[in-house]
């Protein structure tokens, strides 16, 4: 009985520990030079990235080609926070 609680607390552990909340600077499949920074890494967060990039675009973006922890804006780079306003540079945790 010892050992079964001392596993399910490991899972427990495990579990808390992977759905922590980060933020990500997303790129896209189809949409090249464009990152949406968004806070927290959920499915729901990577939708919302998508549909902003989107509406900025006017262009179907594909899917999450990648995240960073930032992004700097450049002549190949736009960075867009979460509003769909345009930033220089973004830092996220």
């Amino acid at each position: 009985m010892k050992r079964i609680k001392l596993h399910f607390g490991i899972i427990i552990i495990m579990l808390l520990g992977t759905t922590s909340l980060s933020a990500k600077c997303y790129s896209f499949r189809k949409a090249n030079g464009v990152k949406i920074c968004i806070n927290g890494d959920s499915n729901a967060n990577r939708r919302k990235a998508i549909s902003i990039c989107k509406d900025i675009t006017n262009l179907d973006c594909g899917g999450i080609g990648g995240y960073t922890d930032s992004c700097h804006k450049n002549e190949k780079i736009k960075c867009y926070n979460e509003e769909a306003k345009e930033q220089k540079h973004i830092m996220v945790d």
